[in-house]
């Protein structure tokens, strides 16, 4: 089975990105590195205005370019599979199952982007905020259209493409990262002194749901704890967030998270915005680290029992009272932290989902190809 990978390139930190590395190595690992064909394509610089290369749905860098490159490479490759990586490339989709009709399309959502963009511009001023939610429904409708298999990350964005396109998800994958051995803190005087402050940590990038999550964060709940660090790490974030708090530290960009997560005793999840998964869970999950995480945060995994992990926190209350209780019982930290750890590997890990992916799109893939 040969397979055509389209995306588009993005900020290898971000979100997205992790996700789209982790789709290309499930398929390089269940097919083979010689049967993935990548085609990665830039958004060219034309005089075109933004409102009719819209019009025109190009979104996400397309152009006619991309779609004549694409159509270039299926007639030349033996191709039965194309995987896309983002719902917003329904023009991609339509023009591929109108020109080659026994290929399988199948579309990836990071989430229900027509949302998220009206969302992301609820406080805009911008003029695009009236445009653009439109020609993004437009796309998306084309995405769910167009393709034989539509894979989102969790069952909210499936309900919510059937609410919106008529349509749900035929299969759910989960946000995976791979697994790095991280050499954990000794259960020594030190960490666990309740004379030392406890050491929170905030991951993020610059994102509105971040930025948001974070400063609530430092108003509502640092000023009223004592005894705790905070350190906040983030491309950007040195740039969007202001504070006097002497116990909170903004690095911003960072060469290497490690030291950071080994020094962080409990890592901070205070996300009211966004949709589909939140990578940054996962990664404390991976860094064996118990976490307090809103409900958003933790929307898409499978935590039935949050209190092996850490805690469940919706309001300032909830995290001040959680915070004071492992300021005043650090030892109960360990136990969490490896509970953490091996929630990740056993649900998380590209290993894991690696696993899911045999037992579900593979299947139905053999299926459509027969």
């Amino acid at each position: 089975m040969k397979i055509l990978f389209v995306l588009n390139k993005l900020k290898l930190d971000s979100g997205g990105a992790v996700v789209n590395n982790r789709n290309l190595y499930l398929l390089q690992n269940v097919y083979g590195e010689e049967n993935i064909i990548i085609h990665e394509f830039e958004k060219e610089d034309k005089n075109t205005s933004i409102l009719y290369s819209k019009y025109l749905s190009f979104f996400g860098g397309i152009s006619n370019k991309t779609l004549k490159d694409i159509s270039s490479i299926l007639k030349k490759e033996d191709i039965q599979v194309v995987f896309i990586s983002n719902s917003i490339y329904g023009l991609i989709s339509k023009r591929i199952k109108r020109q080659f009709k026994n290929i399988i399309v199948i579309t990836f959502f990071h989430n229900v982007e027509y949302l998220y963009i009206k969302d992301l511009f609820k406080s805009s001023k911008l003029k695009s905020r009236y445009f653009l939610p439109p020609f993004i429904k437009r796309v998306e409708q084309l995405s769910v259209n167009y393709s034989n298999l539509i894979i989102a990350l969790n069952e909210r964005d499936s309900k919510k493409l059937f609410s919106i396109y008529g349509r749900k998800a035929d299969f759910l994958l989960p946000t995976s990262l791979e697994t790095k051995k991280i050499e954990q803190p000794l259960l020594d005087e030190k960490f666990i002194s309740e004379t030392n402050n406890l050491e929170l940590l905030f991951v993020g990038s610059n994102f509105y749901a971040n930025i948001h999550g974070i400063n609530w964060f430092i108003n509502n709940v640092m000023t009223k704890v004592q005894n705790v660090n905070l350190s906040i790490v983030g491309n950007g974030l040195n740039d969007n967030i202001i504070t006097n708090n002497k116990n909170t530290t903004i690095y911003g960009r960072v060469e290497s998270l490690d030291l950071f997560y080994k020094k962080a005793q409990i890592v901070i999840l205070p996300i009211f915005l966004g949709s589909g998964m939140k990578t940054k869970t996962a990664e404390a999950l991976m860094y064996g680290k118990p976490i307090l995480a809103t409900s958003e945060a933790l929307e898409g995994y499978d935590i039935k029992k949050i209190k092996d992990i850490g805690a469940q926190c919706e309001t300032a209350e909830e995290f001040i009272e959680q915070i004071n209780y492992f300021n005043q019982n650090r030892t109960e930290l360990f136990d969490k932290g490896i509970n953490s750890k091996n929630f990740f590997l056993e649900n998380y890990s590209n290993e894991a989902i690696t696993g899911l992916f045999k037992k579900t799109i593979d299947v139905r893939l053999k299926e459509l190809m027969k």
